[in-house]
């Protein structure tokens, strides 16, 4: 079984179109997260592509997580990842998902709202297709769970809110390779809230996980007109 341990301390997240200038989620009491999966691998099981803005398309490689503690954190997650995404297509207006979604207190509220203001000044939103694979789903406790993904970034292009069109980034990160962290647990209320919520570059250091035979995928192929969610099978996922 393979296992990812605690993160680092939130870092703030940059200004750049694309979600790689670091936020990184805080770990639990040094301790390492159980992660599993089911035996058959059943990419995009809990339809987590939906919900995304129809100029993104997004490629989610995840074997189904193994308990119901993962299961809801992991819906969560996306559910956070396209809010995210959804307000910077209205121009940051609508922030009520950081409310809903991530804890008063965590310290991802100001770099993500920083990252809407960005986006906002910039008058534009991500566009064209994100591929999250190596997902790493592990729990510490039934109410607490930690979230790890690779963000293939290479095809993320720009939409420019005012004219709808679509273009490179005009300024292309470092490495199109991001990391998505996040540790979500169970509120009073019994719903599940992020204590962070974030992305990293990892720039062109070998010996990162995301960085290997499953970086730098071609460029999927949509079905249908472009924007259409869309998924593929992972062929080698959460190791048991």
């Amino acid at each position: 079984m393979r296992t990812r341990g605690p993160l680092l301390a939130m870092a703030a997240v940059g200004s750049c179109l694309a979600l790689t200038a670091g936020c990184a989620s805080s770990g639990a009491d040094g301790e390492e997260a159980d992660t599993a999966a089911s035996a058959e691998p059943t990419p995009g099981a809990g339809g987590w592509e939906d919900g995304f803005p129809e100029d993104v398309e997004v490629i989610i490689e995840l074997d189904q997580p193994a308990g119901a503690p993962q299961q809801e954190a992991t819906d969560a997650f996306f559910q956070t990842y396209a809010a995210l995404y959804q307000s910077a297509h209205g121009g940051g207006a609508d922030r009520g998902f950081i409310d809903t979604w991530l804890q008063a207190d965590s310290p991802s509220v100001e770099p993500l709202n920083q990252l809407l203001d960005d986006w906002a000044a910039a008058g534009a939103a991500p566009a064209g297709s994100i591929r999250l694979y190596d997902g790493l789903v592990g729990a510490y406790s039934a109410e607490l769970v930690q979230i790890d993904f690779c963000v293939d970034q290479q095809y993320l292009k720009m939409k420019d809110l005012e004219t709808g069109d679509v273009s490179e980034l005009p300024n292309s990160p470092a490495s199109s390779i991001a990391t998505a962290n996040a540790m979500y647990e169970v509120n009073d209320s019994g719903e599940w809230e992020a204590v962070a919520f974030g992305f990293s570059d990892v720039g062109d250091t070998p010996t990162n996980a995301c960085v290997g035979e499953d970086a730098g995928a071609e460029e999927p192929e949509s079905e249908g007109e472009p924007g259409d969610s869309g998924s593929e099978a992972a062929e080698d996922q959460v190791a048991s």
